[in-house]
């Protein structure tokens, strides 16, 4: 249905607006928002009026939703003894839930699905400086030792460069460069203060299958370790061998002298 338009009625109220005659119909108040309410109206239905196309239907259609901007509902505390609907998301204990469908369950069953969840905090190694024996280790801990850097892997982890799973070899000194070329001479320096006493040794650590004692020193660093496999092994070449042997050398002329014909096949 097309509305008849009086173009004699539409001039004179031009003619009466341009006056800006009090009594004109379009600067009334009311007249005006019938006005612009017919014409959204008309508006509103243009893309739709009979003989367009279906497809330029669809894409004003689209065009139109598009305009409007797109937001997820509010999410809302849960509330015992509450009923929840389809789509709607609750919080509870640290967690949002959506539901999946009309539900008076508490959020965590089957009416639901877990969207986002708190996490934990996350364990940090600590660095702990040059390994004292006198302090006891986490786990985590980085230390310096023996020019070497250890992370600890278990608390209580034992003494650095130890076989075993409490420490991890992090990173370890470099090789020694070539030497340079010699300098100059300096001058000779002023005469300093006197030092402090040097530290004492307190304790010691085994280790037993590299055959080494570490010691522990007054300040709580550890010594440079004593390898001791050389002197077992020379003990052994010049006590325990001569000795196995003079042994071995009298049980036969014992033997020999009980059995003449023992070793007579030899």
């Amino acid at each position: 249905m097309c509305p008849v338009i009086d173009f004699g009625r539409v001039q004179h109220l031009g003619a009466a607006r341009q006056k800006r005659a009090p009594d004109c119909p379009l600067h009334r108040p009311t007249a005006l928002r019938r006005r612009v309410r017919f014409f959204a109206q008309v508006w509103m239905v243009w893309p739709f009026r009979h003989g367009v196309p279906l497809e330029t239907k669809l894409v004003a259609l689209e065009e139109r939703l598009k305009a409007v901007p797109g937001k997820l509902p509010v999410a809302k505390t849960w509330r015992p003894e509450s009923v929840t609907y389809q789509a709607e998301f609750v919080c509870h204990e640290g967690a949002l839930w959506q539901a999946c469908t009309d539900t008076a369950q508490a959020p965590g069953g089957t009416d639901w699905i877990c969207v986002a969840r708190a996490g934990r905090d996350g364990s940090t190694p600590s660095i702990c400086g040059t390994f004292n024996a006198h302090k006891t280790y986490a786990r985590l801990a980085i230390v310096e030792y023996d020019g070497a850097g250890y992370l600890a892997r278990r608390d209580a982890p034992g003494v650095p460069g130890i076989p075993g799973d409490g420490w991890q070899l992090m990173s370890r000194s470099g090789r020694r460069g070539p030497a340079g070329e010699r300098g100059l001479q300096g001058r000779k320096g002023e005469r300093g203060a006197r030092g402090e006493a040097a530290p004492t040794i307190i304790t010691w650590t085994i280790d037993r299958e590299h055959y080494r004692a570490i010691p522990t020193m007054s300040d709580g660093k550890p010594g440079a370790p004593l390898e001791l496999r050389p002197l077992f092994e020379q003990f052994n070449d010049e006590a325990v061998g001569p000795a196995a042997d003079a042994a071995v050398t009298t049980a036969l002329k014992h033997a020999t002298r009980a059995n003449p014909g023992l070793l007579a096949p030899l």
